[in-house]
């Protein structure tokens, strides 16, 4: 599937993504290893979340390699089982999805902070984006997902990585924002919007963080900000722990209560985070799969943006300060010079 194709089919009707796997490895016996070794370990547990949610209704299958990039394995002490976490997770999603969901590459943060607020460099992000990028095209994914990004610099190297790789893959970009709206690392939604909108990619979107309620808010931030096609993905409510295990307080019905909020903002894809299971998906498909994604006037002025600020460039913008030569003949001199 092209890049054209794959924003034809999302401009057809609203597409659900699947839900939370974290929460469901545990439920489903994964005796709370991580997840990315799962594919390797223990690959029917995988296996049976993945087809879990294709037969709840879900279009996209996420591949289960959130954290296999090479710095987050390393940090587990996988890294030697780098190219094979990634081949085995694209393959058991094929198999799950069995011809009826396409399959999306799952990528996420590295764990660095990148200079200047961190030790490492921007050309080392875009490198081990691009690694982890080069498995996941090789081994057959219809599309490449990077979701929970906080911090817009890394973000950018994602897709500067992935766009190394291919240009051919269709590509979504979703960053985090709190309630106010912001990334912790402070970049307001409106300048991710501007920021990565103006990179090559397909599907701009948010996911984690908020319950559906609170993200809704967000959401219609995003949407008045954008031209492009939108996706979401908010938690199943909010997370408590009862001593033993963390749940979510936002029933299935709860969680898709707020859905059709989304879609009449103009999300083309809607799926869950955490907390969310099959159940949840489930409703969610039931209310929006057969959709139209509502039509969005966007009319985005020019902007300048900084990691926090977005400064409107219309009808024009003063930059700089006056020059006032007077009683500076030097400075004079060299205007006129």
């Amino acid at each position: 599937m092209n890049r054209t194709e794959f924003r034809n089919l999302l401009r057809e009707r609203v597409h659900i993504l699947d839900g939370a796997y974290g929460t469901r490895f545990l439920q489903l016996g994964s005796d709370g290893r991580p997840g990315e070794r799962l594919n390797l370990e223990r690959p029917e547990i995988v296996e049976t979340a993945h087809r879990e949610y294709a037969e709840a209704g879900a279009d996209f299958l996420l591949t289960n390699t959130f954290s296999a990039n090479e710095p987050k394995l390393a940090a587990l002490g996988c890294e030697a089982d780098f190219v094979r976490i990634n081949e085995a997770a694209v393959a058991i999603a094929r198999r799950a999805a069995g011809g009826k969901c396409r399959v999306l590459g799952d990528m996420s943060s590295t764990g660095w902070m990148i200079a200047p607020l961190g030790d490492h460099t921007f050309d080392e992000a875009v490198q081990a984006f691009a690694r982890q990028a080069r498995v996941l095209v090789d081994a057959g994914v219809d599309g490449i997902i990077v979701e929970t990004m906080t911090d817009l610099k890394e973000l950018k190297a994602a897709v500067v990585g992935i766009r190394e790789v291919s240009d051919s893959i269709p590509l979504i970009a979703h960053m985090t924002f709190e309630d106010d709206g912001h990334a912790v690392t402070g970049t307001p939604v409106e300048v991710f919007a501007r920021v990565i909108g103006d990179l090559d990619v397909d599907v701009l979107g948010i996911n984690c963080s908020l319950d559906p309620a609170r993200l809704v808010l967000v959401f219609a931030r995003l949407a008045r900000a954008t031209p492009h096609l939108l996706s979401v993905e908010p938690n199943a409510g909010r997370p408590g722990y009862d001593g033993c295990h963390v749940h979510y307080d936002a029933t299935p019905e709860d969680f898709a209560a707020v859905a059709e909020d989304f879609a009449a903002l103009g999300a083309s894809i809607v799926g869950g985070c955490c907390g969310t299971g099959p159940e949840h998906i489930r409703i969610l498909s039931h209310l929006l799969r057969k959709r139209k994604p509502a039509v969005r006037e966007t009319t985005p002025d020019a902007v300048f943006c900084s990691r926090t600020r977005a400064v409107n460039l219309h009808p024009f913008a003063i930059i700089g300060e006056r020059i006032n030569p007077a009683n500076r003949k030097a400075f004079a001199e060299q205007l006129a010079a």
